[in-house]
């Protein structure tokens, strides 16, 4: 028997977000003393060609993630498969009980839609009201085409608008969309209605590449708004989307439904006062030559990828630095945020913010040494340790507040020494006098 197992992330629109940044160039190194404008980055050439994929794994099933059987290549018109929740016979034994109990009487009630009662299972009773994400994952003898053309069953007796959305762990930007469709308001909001099919290239390998005719996923991210039968109405690759913005990418998606081409691959002129990430003094204190200031940060990342910010310290452009050992720190409570803090006679502390989010800090502590009149806090597009790159420790919420930032837990300390290098691209600086 083939199986097929599906991701099922259905949507409902509860979660509140709001965008705070774009990038309007890509400068590698500008400082600025009272306030700096982030830059906003498009995403150029999407991810694009595939290098040589890993083995398809079968990814072990979440609580989100419902198996169901395929139909099979051969199966008769109609025929469905039933969720693995319910009992799963034979072909030929579910035939035969749906007969045994259909009553024999002329004026008997006709019996429910197999396909209806899935769809309203699954989506529930008004599945236009928020928009459905749904991974297809290979189990088995699987065939994509077969699973494809169960799950555009379910979409059309649900009156949704499929969508198949080809993507792989390795394009950043599929990784963006999925985000924004399964935890962005906005874009949920002005997506209601659509059927996003996810297929992970890299796991059905040829059978995604033969799945649409004459629509190759070789380069990503790749939508493709189908008709029920599986027949392509419109593409829409990479920047087409207009992925510079919630909104923007919103509204792209939500044309790519109607089946109209997006047309947001060019941002909008940006105001630099809404995307500025803020510093303001709780308190500051003077003892011995040494100040001791009290902040309130918002770190403000208006860029489709995550970026490290450093904290603010005192001294030069931190371009390079020499360091003695790596602290991880968390910070208080559920936020999940870890800091990475390079010890050095000047120490940097580095955190990660999410693509499109921020960070509030509410009292940060930052100690500056005696005659220093300015600490600074900088965006950093490029960090590298050793000339391997910093890579970030787990994905990152998009919008994080900490509401005790200067109650640090130390995870421990890596005493590897080495060297810090990195390319800034935004100065923020807060004059202490």
């Amino acid at each position: 028997m083939m199986r097929a197992m599906t991701a099922n992330h259905t949507i409902d629109c509860v979660a509140s977000t709001r965008l705070f940044g774009q990038r309007t160039s890509t400068s590698t190194r500008r400082a600025s003393l009272f306030g700096g404008v982030a830059v906003l980055m498009l995403i150029g050439s999407g991810c694009g060609k595939e290098s040589t994929p890993a083995p398809a794994v079968v990814a072990q099933p979440s609580a989100a993630v419902v198996k169901r059987a395929a139909p099979p290549a051969a199966a008769a018109p109609g025929a469905t498969s039933t969720s693995k929740t319910m009992a799963t016979p034979t072909a030929a034994g579910a035939v035969a009980n749906v007969k045994a109990a259909a009553p024999e009487a002329a004026d008997a009630p006709k019996a429910q839609d197999p396909v209806a009662a899935r769809a309203k299972k699954l989506f529930g009773d008004a599945p236009r009201s928020k928009v459905i994400v749904r991974e297809l994952l290979p189990e088995g003898d699987t065939k994509l085409k077969a699973a494809l053309a169960d799950e555009l069953a379910l979409s059309k007796v649900a009156g949704t608008d499929p969508i198949v959305f080809f993507t792989a762990e390795w394009c950043q930007p599929c990784g963006v969309i999925k985000g924004l469709l399964t935890d962005n308001k906005v874009v949920q909001d002005k997506t209601a209605g659509g059927h996003f099919i996810v297929i992970n290239i890299t796991k059905w390998r040829s059978q995604a590449k033969h799945l649409i005719e004459g629509n190759v996923p070789d380069a990503l991210p790749l939508l493709t708004r189908v008709d029920y039968d599986g027949k392509p109405i419109r593409n829409s690759r990479q920047t087409r989307l207009g992925l510079y913005s919630e909104h923007a990418a919103g509204d792209g998606l939500a044309t790519l439904i109607t089946g109209k081409q997006p047309a947001g691959d060019r941002p909008p002129p940006v105001n630099p006062d809404d995307i500025r990430s803020e510093i303001q003094v709780r308190s500051k204190n003077v003892n011995n030559g040494k100040t001791t200031v009290v902040m309130d940060l918002v770190l403000r990342n208006g860029e489709n990828q995550r970026r490290w910010f450093v904290l603010p310290s005192h001294g030069p452009d931190p371009s390079a630095l020499r360091f003695s050992g790596i602290t991880r720190q968390a910070f208080a409570g559920d936020s999940g945020l870890v800091a990475h803090r390079y010890e050095s006679d000047r120490p940097l502390t580095l955190v990660p913010v999410s693509a499109w989010g921020t960070v509030e800090l509410k009292g940060w502590v930052a100690e500056v040494p005696p005659g220093e009149t300015m600490v600074t806090f900088w965006k950093l597009l490029k960090a590298t340790v050793d000339t391997k790159p910093l890579t970030f420790d787990k994905k990152v919420k998009q919008h994080i507040v900490v509401s005790d930032a200067g109650a640090l837990k130390d995870l421990g300390t890596d005493t590897q020494r080495g060297r810090l290098l990195v390319e800034v691209g935004d100065a923020h600086a807060l004059m202490l006098d």
